[in-house]
């Protein structure tokens, strides 16, 4: 049931971001909307499997029933509710970066090519950064507001996993509990078959015994009687194991799953923090670039370079989120 995000690819993805670092891009906020399309996929996959779950009415587990219905209506919350905020900030990224690919670059582009033989354009390019960096405060806010809402959720799931763990636990225990008994009991039983065994055997040359055979007789009723009382108990145990471990075995299934996706949620979390921090950390190199070119020519050169770079990292957000769009 679980979903899994290979590590290599994350890894990958990092060394590519950090490699192609451009002053019009930061690595985090590359690394983190990649991130984010990828675990929304994971999310809603392992969600769509969790809400499905059949319920489960546990004898020897009686919350354990409304503990999966908790859980899968969070699993439905994050389809409904949650997955909205976070599609949100990435389309707000990509808004963001396809003005700033079909518009900004190319025209910033060409201001800075003047900058040698005309006095005002670097001044011109530098309200064109400023105003570049003031329009990414949008998606630094709908990512702010996506963070804000997977913190609560990550919160919401680690509580209902918790109890899962619990029910598990104690079932777990109920088993080998039970087991224990259960020795005992066949060994009880076997102590008191031999008895019966023996005084039955006895029982065969009773006019020898004399008045000693009603003693007999009374004795192996009452050792018939402990073994039917033992073999009761067996009975009631191996059917309470019975149970118990079919109770087991079907929050066996589950816990995986749930397992996984509270790693995903995790990951989430993660990857909105990096583009949180990586949009703020964009803006601070935004306004350090519109300030050098107002003051250095030579500033402007350098930003010209960098421009082709981070078209192609926006590019790559654009892709990596297409489908995500798409689907709402």
């Amino acid at each position: 049931m679980a979903t899994s995000i290979s590590t290599s690819n994350v890894v990958a993805n990092a060394v590519r971001a950090a490699a192609r670092t451009s002053v019009f891009m930061h690595p985090a906020v590359l690394l983190g909307a990649q991130g984010m399309g990828t675990t929304i996929q994971a999310m809603d996959n392992l969600a769509t499997r969790i809400r499905n779950l059949p319920a489960i009415d546990a004898l020897h587990a009686p919350e354990l029933g409304s503990h999966i219905e908790k859980t899968k209506t969070l699993a439905n919350n994050w389809l409904v509710d949650h997955r909205s905020s976070l599609v949100a900030a990435l389309t707000a990224l990509d808004d963001f970066g396809i003005q700033f690919m079909r518009n900004d670059a190319p025209q910033l582009a060409t201001v800075l090519q003047t900058i040698a033989v005309d006095p005002t354009a670097g001044s011109h390019a530098a309200s064109m950064v400023t105003s570049i960096r003031a329009r990414l405060q949008v998606p630094a806010n709908a990512a702010q507001a996506a963070l804000h809402s997977i913190e609560l959720y990550l919160t919401a799931v680690l509580a209902a996993a918790g109890p899962l763990q619990s029910d598990a636990s104690a079932l777990c225990q109920r088993l080998q509990t039970d087991q224990q008994t259960a020795a005992t009991l066949e060994q009880q039983a076997q102590d008191l078959q031999g008895k019966l065994n023996d005084a039955s055997s006895r029982a065969r040359w009773y006019w020898l015994l004399g008045p000693l055979a009603a003693i007999l007789a009374r004795e192996i009723d009452s050792l018939a009687s402990n073994l039917s009382g033992v073999e009761s108990q067996l009975n009631t145990i191996h059917f309470d194991q019975a149970t118990t471990a079919a109770d087991t075995a079907a929050l066996q299934v589950l816990l995986p799953g749930v397992s996984a996706y509270v790693d995903v949620v995790g990951l989430m979390g993660a990857s909105i923090n990096g583009l949180t921090a990586g949009t703020q950390a964009l803006q601070a190199q935004l306004e350090e670039l519109a300030t050098a070119i107002g003051s250095t020519p030579a500033a402007g050169a350098f930003a010209q370079a960098q421009l082709d770079t981070a078209v192609e990292d926006w590019r790559d957000i654009s892709k990596s989120i297409v489908g995500l769009r798409q689907s709402g």
